[in-house]
């Protein structure tokens, strides 16, 4: 096992770092990294001792592209990313990971995630242009608890609201679990319609939007087209595609 990274592994010069397989403390990226733009961090995880909350980027002052993969803080705590430069944020979880993630960006230009729709707790993008969201989706089935379901989707309409300064949105869902094919659930955007009828779309800059389905797409709620592009300005140049997800 690689030892945790500490304050003597760093140099004050460096732009770029990539970490893999690694334990970090808070302190080791807070100190000295003052020119650091660029990191890239896979399979890593984040150590702490009292604090609930672990945000291990918010003294990293120049930092504009992160990439976290499959990383997490060695307790299923919170774990915060925040960045006040941050212009590229990517962020992959194993799907069943428990730990929340809260993200932070007042600069942000592009977002990427990946993992439970459950995990992604709080988004705080003002600027955000482009959005990649891939939730896995767990269908509702005959023993599951209808709780966890309504979870799902007041969790994904709080992500939509979040999300709506966005030009261009791809949204994909995989399926997590259960025996039962997709085609015996109803796609989450068919439950989430009474939802999106109560209120109007958030996205007042939505032109490009992109929905990869689990399987040959079903016929969508006309109510599903209009909350997404319904808030957006009259262009000829919007663009709205649905299809069957892609390996």
């Amino acid at each position: 096992m690689a030892p945790c990274i500490t304050a003597h592994h760093h140099h004050k010069s460096l732009e770029t770092i990539e970490l893999k397989s690694t334990g970090l403390r808070r302190e080791a990226l807070a100190l000295g990294f003052n020119s650091l733009t660029t990191l890239e961090l896979r399979g890593c995880w984040f150590s702490h001792s009292l604090r609930e909350t672990v945000d291990p980027f918010g003294d990293i002052p120049c930092l504009n592209n992160l990439k976290l993969i499959e990383c997490k803080s060695s307790k299923r705590y919170l774990l915060k990313v925040s960045g006040l430069q941050l212009l590229h944020l990517e962020i992959q979880k194993k799907t069943w990971d428990k730990e929340e993630i809260e993200v932070f960006a007042p600069k942000l230009e592009s977002f990427s995630y990946k993992g439970w729709i459950l995990q992604l707790v709080k988004l705080s993008l003002p600027t955000l242009d482009c959005a990649n969201i891939r939730m896995g989706w767990c269908g509702i089935q005959p023993w599951r608890e209808q709780s966890i379901a309504k979870q799902e989707e007041q969790r994904y309409m709080k992500l939509l609201r979040e999300l709506h300064n966005a030009t261009s949105l791809n949204l994909r869902f995989d399926k997590l679990g259960g025996r039962y094919p997709w085609e015996k659930h109803l796609f989450p955007f068919t439950r989430m319609k009474p939802l999106m009828e109560r209120e109007g779309s958030p996205f007042t800059r939505l032109r490009t939007l992109r929905v990869q389905y689990p399987q040959e797409p079903p016929d969508t709620p006309y109510q599903v087209i209009r909350y997404f592009m319904e808030g957006s300005p009259n262009t000829e140049d919007k663009f709205v595609k649905f299809e069957r997800k892609v390996k």
